[in-house]
């Protein structure tokens, strides 16, 4: 029965990962929720997944980062000479 269980849910992560993967064909849907859930549920089965997930949440760290540089460098306080 926990055989079956697993193979259930492990069809239908890769059935998400696929639907999300057409949905991409789609003007104005975004397909990449589904397809981190999809992976998110295969990561709790799978090693390659978990560190695939582990890349992706680095990768999303870094565009984060990176979006938010400018408003972190206007923040920072300026060592010049003070007035």
């Amino acid at each position: 029965m926990k055989r079956a269980w697993r193979l259930i849910k492990i069809v239908f992560a890769f059935t998400i990962i696929v639907f999300a993967f057409l949905l991409g064909f789609v003007p104005g849907i975004p397909g990449w929720p589904l397809a981190l859930f999809g992976l998110s549920m295969l990561a709790a089965e799978f090693v390659w997944a978990r560190r695939l997930m582990k890349r992706v949440k680095r990768g999303a760290n870094r565009l984060k980062d990176a979006a938010l540089w400018p408003r972190k460098k206007r923040d920072q306080p300026r060592n010049g000479p003070k007035a």
